[in-house]
C-alpha cells in the first residue's frame, strides 16, 4: 500500500507539472485559438526535425513522458528546473512543454511564425489551425466565379447571355423583339406596322402598312414573266402591285428578258428543222423590174420560202434575185438555196466560216420564156458553229431583179 501510495503521489505530481506547463503555455499564447494553435505548431515541428529522433508523436504526448522519465531518473525531487542539457537535447520541444518554448511565443522564436506563414500564405502565424476557411468573394457584377456576362454561358443571376434577339409579345399583344443587354432581357419592342390590319406598333394612329418593308418595293404583276415592273402598295390590309404590263418573253439576245435568272434558256441554234414540217413564207418580190425586197431574222436554223415574180410578160428579161445571210459575231450560219420544191435542184450555197461576223450570199436566175416565168425558191439557214445567242439573230435579205449573169434554175416543166 505504501509503495502504491508513493507511486500515486508521483503521478499526481507529474500530472500537476504537465497541467501547469500547458496552462502556462496557454497564458503566453496571444492568439484566439490558444492551445489548439500550439499543438498544431508542435506537430509541424516534429515532422521537420533531423537525426531520426523519437519525437514522432505530437508534443504533449510521448515527449512529455520522455522528459518526466529523465527527471525521475536523474533528480529524485523531479524538479523540472534541474533538467540537464542532455535532457534538453533529447527533446528540443522541452521549452514548449514547460511554457518557455517557441510554441508559447515566450522566447520570440521566429521559426514557428515563419512555418505558419508559409502554410496559410497570409503572413499571420497565429490562430490558423482550426479556423474557418475564408470565403471567396466574387467581384462586383460577377455572379459566378466560373462565368461572366457575355461569355455565352448562362450563369447564376443572368437572365440571358446571347447576342441574338428573340421574339416576344408586346404590351398590346402583338409580336415584338427583345434583346439581351448586360445579361438581362430588354423590354419587348414592337416593330413597324405591317400590311395586315393589325396594330403591330401598339399605336392606333399609325397607318396600316406604314412600317412594312414590302410597301413601296418593286413587284411583279399577274403576268407570266418574273420582271418587277410595278410598285407594291397597301390597301385594306393587302399588298397590291401596280404592274399591268404584258408578258416579257425571253429571246435569243444574250439578255434575261423574262427575269427568271436564266439567259437565252432553251435556245439551241442547231435545232435541225425539216422542210417537210413547214417553212416561213416571205412573200413575193419582182424578179425582172423594180427593186423589191423582203427580209427575215431569227436565232436558230430555219426554212424560208420566197417567189420572184415575172412582171413584164412582154419583155425578155430573165427572172433574178440575190439572197444574203448575215451571221453576227459569236455564231455562224451557212446559206443553201433550192429551186422549186424541197427536193428541187440546189441553186447555190455559201459556207463562209468564222465567228467574227460575216456575210453569205447566193444569186438565182431563171431565163425568160413566152410563158409566165415566176421563180419559187426555198432558202435553208443551217447552223455551222457557235452555241450562244449573245451576238443577236442572223438576218436574211432577199432582193429581186438583181444583176445575175448565169442561170441557176431551169424553167417550169
Amino acid at each position: 500500500m505504501e509503495e502504491r501510495t508513493q507511486s500515486t503521489s508521483l503521478w499526481v505530481a507529474i500530472g500537476a507539472l504537465l497541467v501547469a506547463g500547458f496552462v502556462d503555455a496557454a497564458a503566453c499564447d496571444d492568439t484566439q485559438d490558444g492551445y489548439g494553435s500550439d499543438a498544431a505548431d508542435e506537430a509541424s515541428e516534429s515532422e521537420g526535425r533531423d537525426g531520426g529522433r523519437d519525437e514522432l508523436e505530437p508534443d504533449g504526448g510521448a515527449d512529455a513522458d520522455a522528459i518526466v522519465g529523465d527527471d525521475a531518473g536523474g533528480n529524485a525531487d523531479g524538479d523540472a528546473d534541474t533538467v540537464s542539457d542532455d535532457d534538453a537535447s533529447v527533446d528540443p520541444d522541452a521549452e514548449a512543454e514547460t511554457g518557455a518554448g517557441p510554441d508559447g511565443d515566450a522566447d520570440g522564436d521566429a521559426r514557428d511564425e515563419a512555418d505558419e506563414s508559409a502554410r496559410d500564405g497570409d503572413g499571420d502565424a497565429a490562430a490558423d489551425v482550426g479556423a474557418e476557411p475564408e470565403a471567396v468573394v466574387d467581384p462586383p457584377g460577377d455572379t459566378d466565379a466560373g462565368t461572366s456576362c457575355g461569355d455565352g454561358l448562362l450563369g447564376p443571376g443572368e437572365e440571358c447571355d446571347e447576342p441574338a434577339p428573340r421574339a416576344c409579345t408586346t404590351a398590346c399583344g402583338t409580336v415584338g423583339v427583345r434583346t439581351c443587354e448586360a445579361c438581362a432581357w430588354s423590354a419587348c419592342a414592337p416593330h413597324g406596322d405591317f400590311c395586315n390590319r393589325i396594330d403591330d406598333d401598339c399605336d392606333p394612329g399609325t397607318e396600316d402598312g406604314s412600317g412594312d418593308p414590302a410597301v413601296g418595293a418593286p413587284c411583279d404583276g399577274p403576268d407570266l414573266d418574273l420582271c418587277p415592273e410595278g410598285t407594291a402598295t397597301c390597301a385594306a390590309g393587302e399588298l397590291l402591285c401596280s404592274d399591268v404590263t404584258g408578258n416579257s418573253v425571253e429571246t435569243c439576245n444574250g439578255l434575261d428578258d423574262d427575269c427568271d435568272s436564266l439567259t437565252d434558256e432553251d435556245f439551241a441554234p442547231d435545232n435541225n428543222p425539216l422542210c417537210a414540217d413547214g417553212f416561213w413564207d416571205l412573200g413575193v418580190v419582182s424578179g425582172d423590174t423594180g427593186s423589191d425586197s423582203t427580209a427575215d431574222a431569227f436565232w436558230s436554223e430555219q426554212w424560208d420560202f420566197v417567189t420572184f415574180r415575172e412582171e413584164d410578160l412582154a419583155g425578155s428579161a430573165p427572172i433574178t434575185g440575190t439572197i444574203s445571210l448575215y451571221s453576227p459575231p459569236g455564231i455562224d450560219f451557212d446559206l443553201y438555196v433550192y429551186c422549186l420544191a424541197c427536193g428541187g435542184t440546189l441553186a447555190g450555197a455559201s459556207t463562209v466560216g468564222g465567228l467574227d461576223g460575216h456575210l453569205d450570199q447566193v444569186d438565182v436566175r431563171r431565163d425568160d420564156t413566152a410563158a409566165a416565168d415566176n421563180l419559187d425558191v426555198l432558202i435553208e439557214i443551217r447552223h455551222s458553229a457557235g452555241v450562244v445567242c449573245s451576238g443577236g439573230d442572223w438576218s436574211l435579205t432577199v432582193n429581186g431583179a438583181t444583176d445575175v449573169a448565169v442561170a441557176t434554175c431551169l424553167p417550169h416543166p
